[in-house]
């Protein structure tokens, strides 16, 4: 019998490794493009699936089955992809969310056509975010692609005169769903 520490490197090493938490890329398609963005963290992958009893005789309401997905955190109407991105000196990541978030719902503060809401094809359908996590040597090994994905939500972001830490912001998304490739 081996030894459990030999399973386990042996478990490790054909996984390629185990995955750095920091080793990581954001790509979002928004309105101005397909845009590489230095994030400083990600977080997602609330998932479920929602049941329904089927009443059949038996114990209890019969068999769970499952009729739904749904990734909602925690079974609020929140979104579970949050992004913190650091703020540039000319907070360029902050006007490309903030335009794309005024395209989506024009609320009468920019010049232009005033609507509620642009068609969902012209804006939405096309957005998405990537998350391409990278091993050690900066190669892709997984990308989760949320699809239909666009910003819901801006963080407020609070400026200190505190010297040590750099202003961030964190970015809420909604998404029809997602996949690992």
């Amino acid at each position: 019998m081996s030894n459990s520490i030999d399973v386990l490197k042996n478990l490790v090493d054909a996984a390629g490794g185990i995955q750095r938490q920091n080793r990581f890329n954001v790509v979002l398609n928004t309105p101005d493009g397909i845009n590489t963005i230095p994030a400083i963290r990600v977080s997602f992958g609330g998932r479920q699936l929602d049941t329904i009893a089927d009443k059949l005789p038996g114990p209890g309401h019969g068999r769970n089955v499952p009729f739904m997905q749904n990734y909602s955190s925690y079974g609020s109407n929140s979104s579970n992809l949050v992004i913190r991105f650091p703020i540039e000196q000319n907070w360029k990541t902050y006007k490309l969310l903030e335009t794309w978030m005024n395209l989506i719902v024009q609320d009468g503060s920019i010049s232009g056509d005033v609507s509620f809401a642009r068609p969902y094809d012209e804006v939405i359908r096309d957005g998405f975010v990537k998350v391409e996590c990278l091993d050690m040597n900066g190669i892709i090994k997984t990308t989760f692609t949320f699809k239909e994905a666009y910003p819901i939500k801006l963080q407020p972001i609070e400026l200190s005169a505190d010297t040590g830490e750099f202003a961030t912001f964190d970015v809420f998304y909604n998404f029809r769903n997602y996949e690992a490739i």
